[in-house]
Parts: C-alpha cells; structure tokens; sequence
C-alpha cells in the first residue's frame, strides 16, 4: 500500500513537470520562436525539419500597421465640390423660406421627411428639401447603411440628418454663430446635406465605442458612394458631421 501511494505521488509530480515544461515550451514558441528553435536545434540537430516545428511557424513576429480611422480620411474640399454642386441646382438661391413653395410644386425641390432608415434632425438653420438627385441619394445611403448592420444588435439604428436645404438668410445667421460658415454654401443649392457623426437613433442608448463603431460603418457606406462618384464626403469635426454633396456627372 505503501508502496502504490509513493507511485501514485510521483505519478502526479511528473505530470504536474511534464505539464508545466509543455506550457512553458508552447509560451516560449508563442513570445520568442526564433530563440527557442535556435536553444532546441543544439540539442536536436534535425528540429528545424519537424511537423512540430513547422506548425509554430506562424506564430513568428508580424508587422502591425497601425489603425486609422476611416471617417477621417473623408476629406473633399470646398473647392472640389462647389462648382459641381452649383451646376445641378434647382434655379435661383432662394433669399428667405417664402420662396420654397414655388419650386416645391414645380417638383424641383422634394420633401425630406424622417422614414425607415433615417432620421431628420430638429432644423434652425435648413430647410428639409433636396434636389431630386440628392433626395435619391440620401435615400440609398440610408438603406445601404441599413443593410450593413442588419446582422447586428444595431440593426434598428438610423442615421441622423441635421442640416438640408438652406437660404440666404439662415446662412447670414449661421455665420453669425459659426465663424467657418461661408456665404456660398452648396446647401443654397440643394444639393447637399449633413449627416450627425456622433450621433444615432437607435432602440438603446449607446456609448461611445458604440458610436465611434456606427461611425466607421457610416463612413464606409458613404466612402463606397464617393468611389462610385456619386457624392463627395467631407468629415467636419466642429460641426461633428460629415458634409455630404450630390455629385453630378459631367457625361
């Protein structure tokens, strides 16, 4: 009886060795693979050549590139979108909102109203109408962002949109109270609208991973569009949108 308990005793203490070596061999392949194959090759010559070494092959070091955000990388300028929105739009720069109506019953102007993939903010300095084209964009951009999400537990969320439409007037009183505001807007045209970058509708409250999360997916979509030439992106960060300009094709 003795005899067995000694057995059995030194049974568990090399197991418990032969564990612990094994774990420290595969953590050592893990940090330094290049070190332990050289210390394992004096010993045994044909090391390099094995299955087993073979297999730790991959966990060799590996160059990290280091993230950027995409969102950010949304930069058309003033001048490279200006001009083309200026083409497309709907007739004269409209001086105050009383002179709307005429080209929205004309059907140069459409209504934006909130629907199923996005959101219209409380408005104080823009009017909720587009051009055709634009409305059309604004439109399928909601729905790719949609379709991005669906299998997310963010499925419901929507985009917010906080500026359209905007007249002489509420542009004089936007520059009064925001210094990098210009007087020749491309929202005079209708033609362009500004979508919130730290914000979304959703069933939950979100926190800021979250949100920086909807972001990129955001700026995904509306990158895919922008090589499709159909829209040039700006990403504001005092204004915490991004600026988004129906592109007309010169064809």
């Amino acid at each position: 009886m003795r005899v067995k308990k000694i057995l059995w005793g030194t049974g568990k203490i090399l197991l418990f060795v032969t564990l612990i070596s094994t774990g420290l061999l595969i953590s050592g392949f893990y940090t330094h693979p290049s070190f332990m194959e050289e210390q394992i090759s004096q010993v045994w010559p044909s090391f390099k050549k094995t299955q087993f070494n073979r297999s730790f092959q991959e966990f060799k070091e590996q160059q990290c590139s280091e993230y950027r955000s995409l969102a950010s990388q949304l930069n058309d300028k003033y001048f490279d979108y200006i001009w083309n929105s200026a083409y497309q739009k709907f007739g004269d720069v409209i001086k105050t909102k009383d002179q709307i109506r005429p080209y929205y019953l004309e059907k140069k102007l459409i209504l934006v109203d909130s629907s199923d993939v996005y959101v219209v903010d409380s408005l104080f300095h823009s009017y909720a109408f587009l051009t055709k084209d634009a409305k059309i964009l604004l439109d399928d951009l909601g729905k790719r962002f949609q379709e991005k999400i669906r299998n997310t537990s963010f499925r419901n969320a929507r985009i917010l949109v906080t500026s359209l439409l905007r007249t002489e007037s509420t542009v004089k009183r936007l520059m009064r109270r925001n210094r990098n505001s210009l007087r020749i807007s491309s929202h005079l045209h209708g033609t362009t609208f500004d979508i919130a970058h730290n914000e979304f509708v959703a069933d939950q409250s979100l926190n800021e991973a979250e949100i920086a999360y909807l972001r990129e997916i955001l700026a995904e979509t509306l990158n895919e569009f922008r090589a499709q030439d159909r829209c040039f992106v700006t990403y504001e960060m005092n204004q915490a949108c991004f600026h988004v300009v129906n592109k007309k094709s010169n064809s």
